[in-house]
């Protein structure tokens, strides 16, 4: 096998904020829940190799890869405590500090294309010449909402997604290869006493097909498409890790911030076209990473 010497530039945050919190929505009345057709059987993910390499991340603006992914690079960066919010700085362990305007590849960064129609947060997308439109909507006294998807107007399927939250029950509505992707957010309330606890769980929904239940996944977030194909994340049981076009590659971290709202949303996984990056936690060590195909 041929190894080419290929240098990653990593990418950070540029100005705006991957999942923004969610603006106040009027109530509606929920409509009776139309029968879905059989969704399709979707291949299950098959577990890619991940080869560790000797090298570590430099102190220079330059990173070479700690792991390869099949055709992916990973490229973790080993922080000396948690980020600074505003504006989003950090200090690698071997002292050289980050920030926002450092890195560049002049790659394109995905944008929220979320919109009001009416009352309700929707997203539009386009497959294979049918207008696909996802809408959130809640029942009348507010208290529990779902996500519906519509082809041609014409509602193909709908997901339960529990009760309010400020972070947006809809994330986001992607199209690949004549497949359709959506990722919502399940909002699980917790009473105790005058208080109330939430959980937000990430749900990941291809063709129909629920992909928590069909992978055993305890929650999957983060969709996107990568150079074209589908990416996200998933935690099951302790572990952690990512899918790319079909294939699972684990991530060594107990922690993989996602969903968080107003100023904590700049520790989001942020999509680019060819790339994604993230933060991660191990144990009280943090680390900025960065996934995406080493330059031909």
């Amino acid at each position: 096998m041929h190894t080419k010497a290929l240098i990653f530039i990593i990418l950070l945050w540029s100005a705006g904020l991957l999942a923004a919190c969610q603006p106040v929505n009027t109530p509606v009345s929920i409509p009776s829940t139309p029968t879905p057709a059989t969704p399709p059987t979707l291949p299950a993910a098959t577990a890619a190799r991940a080869t560790s390499s000797s090298i570590s991340p430099s102190a220079t603006p330059t990173l070479i890869p700690t792991m390869m992914a099949g055709e992916l690079a990973v490229v973790s960066v080993e922080m000396q405590e948690s980020p600074y919010f505003e504006p989003m700085l950090f200090t690698s362990v071997q002292g050289r500090k980050f920030e926002s305007r450092d890195f560049s590849m002049g790659d394109t960064r995905y944008t929220d294309l979320s919109f009001f129609d009416g009352s309700a947060v929707c997203i539009k997308n386009e497959l294979d010449g049918a207008a696909l439109m996802a809408c959130q909507h809640y029942t009348g006294d507010g208290t529990q909402s779902w996500v519906d998807l519509t082809r041609d107007g014409r509602e193909i399927y709908r997901i339960d997604t529990g009760g309010p939250d400020p972070t947006n029950h809809l994330q986001g509505l992607w199209v690949y290869d004549h497949h359709w992707a959506l990722e919502t957010v399940y909002i699980r309330t917790h009473p105790s006493g005058n208080e109330v606890s939430t959980d937000r769980v990430g749900e990941i929904s291809v063709d129909g097909v629920l992909l928590n239940d069909r992978e055993k996944y305890d929650e999957a977030f983060g969709f996107q498409t990568l150079r074209g194909k589908p990416y996200y994340f998933f935690r099951r049981g302790d572990g952690m890790g990512f899918v790319y076009d079909g294939s699972a590659t684990p991530l060594d971290f107990d922690v993989i911030p996602h969903y968080g709202c107003c100023s904590e949303a700049v520790l989001n996984p942020q999509a680019w076209v060819n790339h994604v990056n993230f933060f991660g936690q191990r144990g009280a060590a943090w680390f900025f990473v960065t996934v995406g195909k080493l330059t031909p």
